[in-house]
């Protein structure tokens, strides 16, 4: 590949109105069609940042917005819960096995007032009976039927 040709400044290009490696137009016209396109370009490029600066005030304002609503929402569950009562906390494992377990079965000791100890248990645990009620319903009388009336 051959080097470029430096060009001396004060050269006189014969192809100045008419260039070949610009498709025949002038140099002239070339420029003029240069600065023509980037005075719109500008104009677009100012436009872009302003859109992007609205864009980021509304970002600001959105983010502010959602973080009120927050506040709200969180007033307002703040008072549906005072109306109601708090659940007691969950007893921890430490509390949970410090505390007496409860037996199962009937209770031990002595036996109510009324209440009397079934006989004949042996070995087996007392248990309660019921005592038997003071009143009895009165016996009627069934008269029986000798035999078949058919």
């Amino acid at each position: 590949m051959s080097k470029p040709l430096a060009i001396p400044y004060d050269y006189p290009c014969p192809y100045r109105q008419a260039c070949p490696h610009l498709q025949g137009m002038s140099t002239a016209a070339i420029w003029h069609r240069h600065e023509l396109d980037s005075q719109p370009a500008q104009r677009d490029r100012e436009r872009i940042d302003q859109l992007v600066e609205w864009l980021n005030e509304r970002e600001q304002q959105v983010r502010r917005l959602e973080q009120e609503s927050q506040q709200l929402r969180a007033q307002i569950k703040a008072l549906h819960q005072k109306q109601f009562k708090a659940n007691p906390p969950a007893p921890t494992p430490q509390e949970a096995s410090l505390a007496p377990k409860k037996k199962r079965g009937a209770p031990v000791g002595p036996l109510p007032a009324g209440r009397q100890v079934r006989p004949g248990n042996g070995p087996l645990p007392i248990t309660w009976i019921k005592p038997s009620p003071c009143h009895h319903p009165p016996a009627v009388p069934i008269v029986r039927v000798p035999a078949c009336i058919r």
